[in-house]
């Protein structure tokens, strides 16, 4: 389903004194979206498998390599709004942005 070369992009981040900032590469990415957009995001608490989620309907769990981080520890792995770095298109033109 997804390119060996997508990643998860930081979106939107907080630095420590609570100011929000959107990173380019999230930019360069919502900028090339042409046509209908539909967005699968997942929300919630900490460590209730958003990520694993996710990477589930992006067909990625178990395989090596690029995916939205989980782990096995009670510290959060994805702080802030991440995007897949390749937006998924649908056959008909549809673009599907996941936001993690």
């Amino acid at each position: 389903m997804t390119s060996p070369s997508a990643i998860a992009v930081p979106f939107l981040t907080a630095d420590e004194d609570g100011r929000y900032s959107v990173h380019e590469e999230a930019i360069q990415i919502l900028n090339q979206i042409e046509g209908p957009l539909a967005v699968v995001a997942v929300a919630g608490l900490y460590r209730t498998g958003k990520s694993y989620l996710l990477n589930s309907l992006l067909e990625l769990n178990g395989q090596p390599g690029a995916q939205f981080a989980v782990g096995s520890t009670t510290q959060a792995c994805t702080q802030g709004l991440w995007i897949w770095g390749k937006p998924l298109v649908l056959k008909d033109g549809t673009t599907v942005l996941f936001l993690d």
